[in-house]
């Protein structure tokens, strides 16, 4: 992904020193992305073989507790980050250097209803089993994350686990609605004169696509607002007029 820039915009002039900025975002957030992967092996670690007493837990106390408040901080403040740098999703990234599957997400499940499912049984199984009072089964829920995403993943082509599934990209999404930045293009008049659509079609070079685009099926000339945006940056690096950013709105 970090492979420098060298199409342009079909009909315009290359654009110079176009590639450093979106390869330095691109690789910041695969670095944030092994942090997260880190943390989380450390959480799962913690939730087996830790001290039972759940205030004691550095699993329970990071998830139930510090996690939830830092993550509405974060989204209200800054945008979709921790998508971005969401460890699920890196796995399902490494698993796909040897599988490249083909099928499309059914079009019976292209609904948020699996994610609204999903998230009412989250809250029903934190009451009903005391998720928060129980180092296992909060280290067998992050497992059981990793799980479904690689699983999901790994059978469909594009992201359909962050767009269809996940509970949590459902309610980050959501609030980071009121997020003063989002990403998008910074001057549509260059989107209109873009005849490869690599922002959503992904750069390719000799038939092969060497910069996916954007696997969610956002458009950015008719993105609005950070919905089903998580943040991931292939658009930025995609377009090879540097025409798409993280921006104030």
């Amino acid at each position: 992904m970090e492979r420098a820039f060298r199409g342009v915009v079909e009909g315009q002039a290359p654009r110079t020193g176009a590639a450093p900025g979106p390869g330095r975002a691109v690789r910041a957030r695969r670095a944030f992305q092994w942090a997260a992967l880190a943390a989380a092996g450390v959480l799962v670690w913690q939730a087996f073989a830790g001290p039972d007493f759940a205030p004691r837990n550095l699993t329970t106390v990071a998830v139930w507790v510090h996690w939830r408040g830092l993550l509405i901080l974060t989204l209200l403040a800054a945008g979709n980050l921790f998508c971005a740098a969401c460890p699920f999703t890196l796995v399902r990234d490494l698993a796909r250097r040897f599988t490249a599957p083909a099928r499309r997400w059914p079009r019976a499940l292209r609904t948020k209803a699996p994610a609204l499912v999903l998230f009412a049984f989250i809250l029903f199984a934190y009451e009903r089993w005391g998720l928060w009072s129980s180092p296992v089964l909060t280290g067998s829920l992050i497992l059981a994350y990793f799980a479904a995403a690689l699983a999901a993943d790994a059978a469909f082509a594009g992201a359909p686990f962050c767009k269809w599934v996940c509970p949590l990209g459902q309610f980050n999404f959501a609030a980071s609605a009121l997020s003063p930045f989002e990403v998008s293009a910074k001057d549509l008049s260059v989107c209109a004169g873009c005849r490869t659509k690599d922002c959503l079609r992904g750069r390719r070079e000799g038939g092969l696509v060497v910069l996916r685009g954007c696997e969610l099926g956002l458009f950015l000339p008719r993105k609005v607002g950070n919905m089903d945006c998580t943040f991931c940056l292939d658009c930025v690096a995609a377009c090879p007029a540097d025409n798409v950013g993280l921006r104030a709105r």
